[in-house]
């Protein structure tokens, strides 16, 4: 699909817009000005979502990548040590991460998330992750978190979490799917795959 007009007739002017498969394009639902007929708006933010301006996409595994932009609240800072890459996520920042495309895109699936971190505060981390759920006939998207625990041992650690219903369809900021972030503190994390579970 291309994107997903108003569910209702309520409201009319809120947009609901939605990213395309391959990030390239916003698609909005609109109606003409008499309010009657339902339309399809997109918008062209290729230059954004491909190169991040004053940031980068990386990848952290086969078949997921990050991106950040400085000055907002999902810039991580690249850190290099004997083992090699990581990505350190300032307290109250956020890591989004975006699957690959080819690997799923469909509007709901069941996925394990995990995440190699160091593990170097006793709070959590947090998963934040969108649903689609029906109520009385209307699709509206929800907000969820998980959390991986941490112990404060200071080593690397590599740890796993399963997401039930996870919209795999870029409903995130920039296309992401979902993204990670330490409770009260920073995190230092250095891969995030994900696993599509077969029912």
């Amino acid at each position: 699909y291309l994107g997903r007009t108003p569910q209702t007739g309520l409201d009319p002017g809120h947009t609901h817009p939605n990213f395309s498969w391959n990030n390239q394009y916003i698609f909005f639902g609109l109606y003409t000005p008499d309010l009657k007929t339902p339309c399809l708006g997109w918008m062209d933010v290729s230059d954004i979502t491909t190169n991040p301006l004053q940031g980068g996409r990386y990848e952290v595994s086969d078949n997921c990548e990050i991106f950040t932009y400085e000055d907002t609240d999902n810039y991580i800072i690249k850190r290099e040590d004997k083992d090699g890459t990581y990505f350190e996520v300032p307290m109250e920042n956020f890591m989004y991460v975006d699957i690959d495309t080819e690997y799923s895109y469909e509007e709901t699936e069941d996925v394990e998330i995990t995440v190699t971190f160091k593990d170097d505060n006793i709070n959590p981390l947090n998963v934040t992750y969108y649903v689609w759920r029906t109520i009385n006939g209307v699709n509206y998207c929800f907000e969820m978190t998980e959390n991986l625990p941490r112990e404060g041992t200071g080593k690397w650690v590599t740890k796993s979490v399963k997401l039930d219903g996870m919209s795999t369809d870029n409903m995130g900021i920039l296309g992401s799917d979902f993204k990670l972030s330490g409770v009260g503190s920073g995190a230092n994390i250095r891969n995030v795959s994900v696993k599509v579970l077969e029912d």
